[in-house]
C-alpha cells in the first residue's frame, strides 16, 4: 500500500506542475514571439512560445528516439540560415514530423556507403533545410528519460543554455487545466488516504475507586465485619 501512495504522490506532483505550467503559458502568451534565430541566440528572451525565422537544420546532425523498432521522435540542433554549423546551437527542435522521420529512416537503413552518398546527394535539399520553426519551449519535467539520453548525445554541439522547442506545439488551456485538476484531485485522494490510515490511540479506562468497588448500586453502604479494637 505504501508503494501505491508513493506512485500517487509522484503522479499528483507531475500533473499539478505540468498543468500549472501549461495554464501559465496559455494565459501569458496569446501569440508566439516572432524573431529570427540569430536574434533569439543574441537576446534569449523569456518566452515559452516562439516563432523562429531564418533557421537552418540538418538531418545529419539529429538524434532520434525509437518506439517498437521505428523512429518516433527527432532532436535536431538549429543554426542560423545561410551559415555553417559552427559553435553551439542554443535551440534543439523536438519533432515527430512524418516527412522528416521518413527521411531519417531511409538514412539509417543504408548499409552501402556508396549508395548512401548517391542518395544523400539526390536528397540534399531535404536533408538540409532553411525554414521558419514554431513551437513551445519544453520544461525539464516534460522530458522522458530516453529523450534526455538522446539530447545528452548532442551536448557537444549545443550551447550550455540551450532550450528544446516542441515543433508546432501551441498553448492548450483546456488540456492544461484538465491536467491541473487531475493532479489536485490525486493529491486530495492521497491526503484522504493518509488521514484514514492515521488511527487514534485507544483512551485508557478510568481507574476504579474504592467506592466504585464497594457500592452495589442501592445507595446503602455495604456491611463491614469489625474485629479487635473496632469490635470493642
Amino acid at each position: 500500500m505504501r508503494g501505491i501512495g508513493c506512485l500517487l504522490l509522484l503522479v499528483s506532483v507531475a500533473l499539478t506542475w505540468g498543468g500549472a505550467q501549461g495554464v501559465y503559458t496559455a494565459i501569458k502568451f496569446s501569440e508566439p514571439v516572432a524573431m529570427t534565430y540569430a536574434e533569439y541566440a543574441r537576446t534569449k528572451p523569456d518566452s515559452a512560445w516562439l516563432e523562429l525565422e531564418e533557421c537552418s537544420i540538418s538531418l545529419f546532425d539529429c538524434s532520434y528516439v525509437e518506439a517498437l523498432g521505428v523512429v518516433d521522435e527527432l532532436f535536431i540542433p538549429i543554426y542560423p540560415a545561410g551559415q555553417d554549423a559552427v559553435g553551439g546551437s542554443c535551440v534543439v527542435l523536438a519533432t515527430d514530423d512524418p516527412d522528416l522521420i521518413a527521411l531519417v529512416e531511409e538514412m539509417i537503413a543504408f548499409e552501402d556507403q556508396a549508395a548512401f552518398a548517391v542518395w544523400a546527394d539526390r536528397k540534399k535539399r531535404l536533408l538540409y533545410q532553411e525554414r521558419s520553426l514554431t513551437g513551445l519551449v519544453q520544461f525539464g519535467i516534460e522530458l522522458q528519460s530516453d529523450e534526455r539520453d538522446q539530447i545528452a548525445g548532442l551536448e557537444s554541439t549545443l550551447d550550455p543554455d540551450f532550450i528544446i522547442l516542441e515543433h508546432d506545439a501551441r498553448p492548450d488551456f483546456g488540456r492544461a487545466a484538465g491536467l491541473l485538476a487531475i493532479g489536485l484531485l490525486a493529491g486530495g485522494v492521497l491526503v484522504a488516504r493518509s488521514r484514514r490510515g492515521r488511527k487514534k490511540p485507544p483512551e485508557p479506562e478510568p481507574a476504579a475507586t474504592a467506592t466504585d468497588a464497594d457500592s452495589d448500586g442501592d445507595g446503602v453502604e455495604p456491611w463491614v465485619s469489625t474485629t479487635g479494637e473496632d469490635a470493642a
